[in-house]
């Protein structure tokens, strides 16, 4: 689902296309909301990046229009613009104390050192850098230099701020503290803000919405949970969740796997196709259930296998007995997957079950996303 026709936009990027090296972007076409933490999310070399430097006016898109407020600027000089953008590496100047390093910019505009210096003073009490001020660079740890550099990025009042990965190199309780920082300030200064990244669980940390792309294609616009529940293609279900695929066709309300004959179930009610139709089944790791067995299957697996899905399968619920294949401790629960003929499930359980083990597997039909091939790719 794209949610960009709800949107009352401030930053629009229309049309916008661009070729380099061997690649091509675009058509963009994106509305971003005054005060909204908008994230664009895909692998790398995608165009995130690209995308990013062409709002911020250090790159020339080929074709289209950039529009702030209202206003094109797609031809405003970079500096002239009321963007701001971070990187990755915080790019601080080593000879330069972290005041100096804060008021750069506005040393470099002209602003009366008197103001510089009130201004500093609100930006280090901003990112909790309070007594910092005659410090080097040098003697900072890595999420206090990001810090840093976030405040040389705010004291500008940006209209916009653009951040590029910038918390990737940092460790991961780093990390989540300046994802909850930025999104502090964000939200305290009702700062329009697009970060890129390519960490799912960032994304949907932090984002009021998120734009997928691939291949220098955005596909997808929407909330986490849109995106989650209704994924526009194949694609985007792998990269944005675990989702465990099967490649088949629905036919009179049935979905019937192409790898085996054997294996299909009833679709969802909200699923309408005529005739046959060839899809993609997308279950999400967390849509499978998993129970011990009492008994044990050791002869005549596969066989056994078949008779108890065809017992099993229901209305409204998939069963099926499985064996697991490779378990591995994931945070506070097991990471399992699991083989049920030719296939084989992610899933997450709480239970010690061990490789070889046969257990019954569950899944409620309405939680299943059916894709049909004009969005399977």
């Amino acid at each position: 689902m794209d949610t960009n026709t709800h949107i009352k936009e401030w930053l629009s990027v229309q049309d916008v296309k661009k070729a380099y090296h061997t690649q091509k972007m675009g058509p963009i076409n994106l509305r971003i909301e005054k005060g909204e933490m908008f994230v664009l999310l895909g692998p790398s070399g995608c165009g995130k990046t690209t995308l990013l430097k062409m709002i911020a006016g250090l790159e020339r898109q080929d074709t289209g229009n950039i529009v702030v407020n209202g206003v094109e600027i797609s031809n405003v000089p970079a500096h002239q613009r009321k963007i701001v953008m971070m990187f990755q590496h915080p790019r601080l100047f080593p000879h330069l104390t972290v005041g100096e390093n804060i008021t750069f910019g506005l040393k470099m505009a002209g602003v009366e050192k008197s103001i510089q210096a009130q201004k500093l003073l609100q930006m280090l009490e901003l990112v909790q850098l309070t007594g910092f001020a005659g410090r080097y660079p040098k003697s900072l740890s890595g999420g206090q230099q990001q810090r840093v550099a976030l405040a040389r990025a705010l004291i500008l009042e940006p209209e916009i701020l653009l951040l590029d990965e910038p918390f990737s190199a940092l460790d991961v309780s780093l990390r989540e503290e300046m994802q909850q920082l930025v999104l502090k300030l964000q939200k305290e200064l009702s700062l329009t803000t697009v970060l890129v990244t390519h960490d799912q669980e960032e994304a949907m940390v932090i984002a009021n919405r998120i734009g997928i792309m691939f291949d220098g294609a955005l596909v997808q616009v929407g909330t986490a949970q849109e995106i989650y529940h209704l994924p526009a293609n194949a694609r985007v279900a792998r990269f944005f969740t675990t989702q465990n695929l099967i490649y088949g066709y629905v036919e009179n309300q049935r979905f019937y796997a192409s790898h085996h004959e054997q294996v299909s179930f009833p679709v969802p009610a909200s699923v309408s196709c005529s005739g046959k139709t060839e899809s993609i089944a997308c279950i999400k790791d967390e849509s499978i259930m998993i129970d011990e067995l009492e008994e044990q299957y050791e002869e005549s697996f596969e066989e056994q296998l078949k008779e108890e899905f065809r017992k099993k399968n229901e209305k409204d619920i998939l069963r099926f007995v499985a064996k697991v294949t490779l378990r591995t401790f994931y945070r506070s629960a097991y990471k399992v997957k699991i083989a049920w003929m030719n296939l084989t499930f992610t899933a997450y359980c709480n239970k010690e079950l061990h490789v070889g083990q046969a257990i019954q597997v569950s899944i409620p039909i309405d939680e299943i996303i059916i894709l049909k091939k004009e969005t399977a790719k």
